[in-house]
């Protein structure tokens, strides 16, 4: 298994030895519902005892046991284990962890129906945890048209600047919604685009060559259409954030263009809805291929 998914695996572990009114929290609960994440997972697993009084945490080498009141209604069930929701899990990480990890987590639970609602309520309903003030910046910030850790680490490359916030995954077109754009400043015509090496792979038998002759294309008509495209990677956006910024800031510090004539843009949902495709949603909870690789593991391990 890669870390992420043997740390899952551990804390389903120490959720199912430890007593009955365990539930999995923290980075656990990141783990154990798929969520993205950004690094390596933690040192030990961790789950809260939920019918017990609140009296600080144990740990040992086998996980962090923490104890706090829950509310039944915070609790999932995930393949047999219990788990705090997904919403509850990100004000649970961003009480003490980096913005941009959290932030990760967020957008793909906005992603989810109700989930920017959801993520809203369980700050409130936290409000009494300590740190839980520093999850306010993640929930007022989460943005569910944000479609993939790239984008949200580009994202945040730019909300620690003073540039203008984008639209994110908007639609442009002329009589009809045709490309769809990372990062959007309507006004300026400015895209921002993730360059990640997904972007490239093999697709319904089309090459690395044709998606890169593809995405020419693309970027051709968009200049014809007097759209501006600016590009990052993973390396540029997460080392070297402020050179992403700041080359957004000098476009958008130019004069403004001139309306063009015949350029629609549309929200995300909305271009989705117009070209009759379901819109991407975050697909939280292990699924079968969970137990399928876990299976594989322990064969490999049995010979």
């Amino acid at each position: 298994l890669d870390e992420w998914s043997w740390f899952a695996l551990r804390s389903r572990a120490l959720a199912m030895a430890a007593p009955e009114d365990a539930v999995i929290a923290g980075w656990s609960a990141v783990a154990v519902h798929d969520l993205p994440h950004l690094g390596r997972p933690p040192a030990l697993p961790c789950v809260i005892r939920r019918a017990s009084p609140p009296r600080g945490s144990d740990r040992s080498i086998h996980g962090w046991v923490r104890f706090a009141s829950l509310d039944p209604g915070w609790v999932v069930s995930v393949a047999g284990v219990e788990v705090i929701q997904p919403a509850v899990t990100v004000i649970d990480i961003g009480r003490r962890s980096g913005r941009l990890g959290t932030l990760m987590v967020a957008d793909a639970v906005a992603r989810c129906p109700g989930g920017k609602e959801s993520m809203r309520a369980a700050l409130e309903a936290m409000r009494h945890w300590p740190g839980s003030g520093r999850a306010s910046w993640t929930v007022a910030n989460a943005d569910g048209n944000c479609e993939s850790p790239l984008e949200t680490v580009g994202r945040y490359a730019l909300l620690r600047s003073d540039v203008p916030r984008p639209q994110s995954n908007v639609w442009v077109g002329l009589d009809r919604p045709c490309y769809r754009l990372d990062h959007y400043w309507a006004a300026q015509r400015l895209a921002l685009e993730g360059d990640g090496l997904h972007k490239y792979r093999t697709v319904g038998g089309r090459g690395e060559g044709d998606a890169l002759l593809d995405e020419k294309d693309r970027e051709f008509e968009l200049r014809g259409w007097g759209v501006t495209t600016e590009r990052y990677t993973w390396r540029r956006a997460l080392f070297d954030p402020g050179s992403v910024a700041g080359r957004c800031a000098a476009v958008l510090a130019g004069p403004a263009l001139p309306a063009h004539p015949g350029l629609r843009c549309w929200p995300a949902a909305e271009g989705y809805r117009l070209l009759g495709m379901d819109m991407p949603r975050a697909q939280l909870g292990a699924g079968p291929g969970w137990r399928d690789r876990v299976e594989a593991a322990l064969r490999r391990l049995h010979g």
